[in-house]
């Protein structure tokens, strides 16, 4: 019904109209309405640009690279982290969270998952999730040593540290554990077995 409204839409627009549709899967979109447009593809903005486009902003150097980094191309992410302080620490706060989680003994692991799931609504567990994978992938870009492509530059140095105790392999493991644990998020499984499944996986 919401597809059909969207065609009339575009087939009979009011004048000076522009329309654009935003979607993370095309093949969603029923074909009479991607046939009725034109397909353009936004892609990342550079690391250099955003933290320059901060600058001008009159962020404090130090804290641009580090919101820059962090938006993975994205320069609505670093804007809104630096005017929205308390969302950037409750950011801060997970990405160290996840860090600490990473360190600790399968009770710790546990009593962390019943704290997630008693302080988050299914949205938020889903941030955790595509928090965790970020840190993952900085752990494998560290492995690499490509430390310029680490978004979460404020962790490096704990990143480095627990580093040692994983293998590329094992981190790719516990990234399709995640993966899969986002699936079975959207499949409505109980978040907190699906949870504790996960970090049996660390």
């Amino acid at each position: 019904e919401a597809a059909n409204s969207i065609l009339k839409t575009l087939e009979e627009p009011t004048a000076k109209t522009v329309l654009i549709i935003i979607t993370s899967s095309l093949s969603r979109l029923p074909k009479t309405i991607i046939s009725r447009c034109q397909i353009l593809k936004f892609l990342p903005v550079s690391t250099k640009d955003i933290f320059d486009y901060l600058i001008k902003l009159e962020v404090d150097r130090k804290k641009a690279k580090i919101l820059a980094s962090l938006a993975d191309g994205l320069p609505g992410i670093a804007i809104n982290y630096y005017l929205e302080p308390d969302i950037y620490s409750d950011f801060k706060e997970k990405t160290s969270q996840f860090v600490t989680l990473l360190k600790s003994d399968i009770n710790e692991r546990f009593k962390a998952v019943s704290d997630i799931i008693n302080s988050s609504n299914i949205d938020e567990v889903k941030d955790y999730l595509i928090i965790w994978t970020r840190v993952l992938r900085d752990m494998i870009l560290i492995k690499y040593s490509a430390h310029n492509l680490v978004s979460n530059l404020n962790l490096a140095a704990n990143l480095e540290d627990i580093d040692r105790h994983y293998t590329v392999r094992k981190i790719i493991k516990i990234i399709k554990e995640i993966k899969l644990a986002r699936q079975y998020l959207e499949a409505n499984v109980n978040p907190k077995l699906t949870l504790e499944n996960l970090v049996l996986n660390f």
